[in-house]
């Protein structure tokens, strides 16, 4: 199985997440699902890692309530010290521009005759191959 570099929000968007999601629920033989398993398992540790280190990030960053967590306006959005956002968001952006190694894909352990939506393949397009 070919790996390829890619930039780590590539694989942190809902889109990509969904695409995979759905990805999963078509029925290929057990080798396929084998491979599949272990791009899907190594996308997912990435997105684990992202996730903790984006919230330590965001709690360094960010007004911290009476418990220690990150306080919140109406909307659900984070609330930053006073000129914290900008600083945040370049350590986001640094962090998301990192590139990792990702298992491809390859379209054939689906089979020709499979139907698979094509938002799903748009959103996975980083990580398929022919």
């Amino acid at each position: 199985m070919h790996s390829k570099k890619i930039e780590l929000r590539e694989i942190c968007t809902i889109n990509f997440s969904e695409a995979l999601n759905k990805l999963i629920e078509i029925p290929i033989p057990a080798t396929s699902s084998w491979n599949l398993s272990k791009t899907i398992d190594k996308i997912s540790e990435e997105q684990k890692r992202y996730n903790k280190i984006r919230m330590k990030t965001l709690k360094k960053f960010a007004k911290l309530d009476n418990n220690g967590e990150v306080s919140v306006d109406k909307e659900g959005h984070a609330k930053f010290k006073k000129g914290k956002r900008v600083p945040f968001d370049k350590e986001i952006g640094k962090l998301l521009d990192k590139k990792i190694d990702i298992p491809m894909i390859s379209m054939s352990i689906f089979g020709k005759k499979t139907l698979i939506e094509p938002r799903i393949l748009f959103a996975l397009k980083k990580i398929m191959v022919d």
